[in-house]
C-alpha cells in the first residue's frame, strides 16, 4: 500500500485539473477528492475511505486527453458512489493472500503435508470467492460510468483499449518476478478489458 504521504494535490505538481472533471466528481460527492500519485505508468484508483478519493498517477496527464481521463474518473467513482464493497474486497484479498503464504511457510518447516494441502484447498476456494467479487465490482463500476455518469460506450472502448495497450508496453520493462505476480493479481482482480468492452456496448 503506498504511503499518504506519497499522494500529494495536483497543484503540487502542477497538474490543473479541467473543470469538467470536477464537475463530474460533484455532480455525485463534492466531498470526493483527487490525489495523484508521482509516477509515469499509468494509474487510477479509487479509495472508500473517509473522505474518499481518486488517486490518478501524474502518467495518466501526460498519456491520454481529458475526454479520455473524464471516463476513468468516472469509472473509479462507481467504485464510490454506489456505496460498495470494493474496499472490503481489497482487504480481504490481501488478508487471504498474506495468511496463504505465512501457511505455507509454516507447512514447509514442519512437514505438515496433510495441513498444507487442506489451507491450500482454503485458500484457493477464497481467492476463487474473492476473484467473483471483484470481477463484478470491476462491472458495476463500469455500468456506473456508463449510465450514470454518462460516459458513451464509443467513448470508455477507445479509452480502456489505450490504456491496456500502454500497460502492455509497460509490462514490457517489468523483471519477470513482476509481471507473473502483477499479472496473476491483475487476472484475479479484473476482467479482461475486451469483456468489459463487449457488457459496456451491450448497454449504447
Amino acid at each position: 500500500m503506498w504511503k499518504k504521504e506519497e499522494l500529494k494535490n495536483p497543484s503540487e505538481y502542477g497538474i490543473v485539473i479541467d473543470p469538467k472533471i470536477t464537475a463530474l466528481i460533484n455532480k455525485f460527492d463534492r466531498s470526493v477528492k483527487i490525489r495523484i500519485k508521482d509516477t509515469p505508468k499509468i494509474f487510477a484508483q479509487a479509495s472508500c475511505a473517509n473522505p474518499a478519493y481518486i488517486t490518478l498517477s501524474v502518467g495518466l496527464f501526460s498519456l491520454f486527453t481529458t475526454e479520455e481521463i473524464i471516463t476513468f474518473v468516472a469509472h473509479e467513482l462507481g467504485h464510490i458512489i454506489p456505496k460498495s464493497d470494493f474496499n472490503k474486497i481489497t482487504y480481504l484479498f490481501l488478508i487471504g493472500f498474506v495468511l496463504s503464504v505465512f501457511g505455507c511457510l509454516i507447512s514447509i518447516c514442519f512437514h505438515y503435508i496433510n495441513y498444507l494441502s487442506c489451507f491450500a484447498f482454503l485458500i484457493g476456494l477464497l481467492f476463487i470467492v474473492l476473484g467473483v467479487a471483484s470481477h463484478r465490482e470491476e462491472y458495476r463500476a463500469d455500468y456506473f460510468a456508463v449510465t450514470e455518469a454518462k460516459i458513451s460506450p464509443e467513448a470508455f472502448r477507445q479509452a480502456f483499449l489505450k490504456g491496456s495497450l500502454i500497460r502492455e508496453r509497460e509490462d514490457g520493462e517489468k523483471d519477470l518476478f513482476s509481471l507473473i505476480v502483477d499479472g496473476l493479481i491483475n487476472r484475479l482482480t479484473h476482467p479482461t478489458i475486451k469483456k468489459r468492452i463487449a457488457r459496456v456496448q451491450t448497454l449504447g
